[in-house]
């Protein structure tokens, strides 16, 4: 993952993407803040920025949705505790009606590995949280695929129990989605013209000065 980050960092222009990763031991200069993945990328503070996470490393992504990134990649990974907590699903579906109305890109993927939800100490599976925020049914025998604005959902067939499939989400499917959605989206943010405020919208105007901007 790491070296696949450094590989699409370099190709997109001024654009920081923070992998989330999961490993044994703590890996060094791993941001932990939008504001630390910039500085050791090296970008503007406006400059787009993609969230990637990967199966447990989603769990870092969602506590990073408050600072907006521009982008959220969410692979095989929307577990929660079980019963699913509403808190979490509920800053997905966040997520999703910004997506949905072009505010921001999220990809999500899962899998149908429901073993999880049967444990002794269980926990919600991908595939039923990712049903909760988006409202779309994801259990269906063949692939589904969803795009409604700039919300893009992949349901993957398998196993109950399939570490494999699990696997093919990063090594497979998260290659080709970021080539399908997250390099021209990116870049289509980066080279999108600033919005102009009108005079009552500047942060340093005051109230005062506002008002008869408005009026005038």
């Amino acid at each position: 993952m790491l070296s696949y980050h450094c590989a699409l960092s370099k190709s997109l222009r001024g654009t920081a993407i923070a992998s989330v990763e999961v490993t044994p031991a703590p890996v060094e200069d791993v941001p932990a803040t939008i504001t630390e993945a910039r500085r050791l990328a090296g970008v503007p503070a406006k400059a787009p920025l993609a969230l990637v996470g990967f199966s447990r490393g989603c769990q870092a992504v969602r506590s990073l949705l408050s600072e907006r990134p521009s982008a959220v990649v969410t692979i095989d990974g929307t577990h929660s505790s079980w019963p699913p907590a509403a808190g979490h699903v509920e800053m997905w579906r966040d997520l999703a009606a910004e997506a949905r109305r072009g505010a921001r890109l999220w990809i999500a993927t899962c899998t149908r590995q429901t073993y999880v939800e049967h444990l002794p100490q269980p926990f919600a599976s991908t595939v039923s949280v990712l049903e909760a925020a988006t409202g779309i049914g994801l259990r269906v025998p063949e692939l589904v695929r969803v795009v409604d604005g700039d919300l893009v959902v992949e349901s993957h067939p398998s196993a109950s129990v399939d570490p494999g499939a699990h696997v093919r989400q990063v090594s497979e499917v998260l290659p080709r989605l970021v080539r399908e959605y997250l390099v021209p989206y990116l870049e289509r943010v980066h080279d999108a013209p600033a919005p102009t405020l009108r005079p009552w919208e500047l942060p340093e105007v005051t109230l005062g000065l506002r008002c008869c901007a408005w009026l005038g």
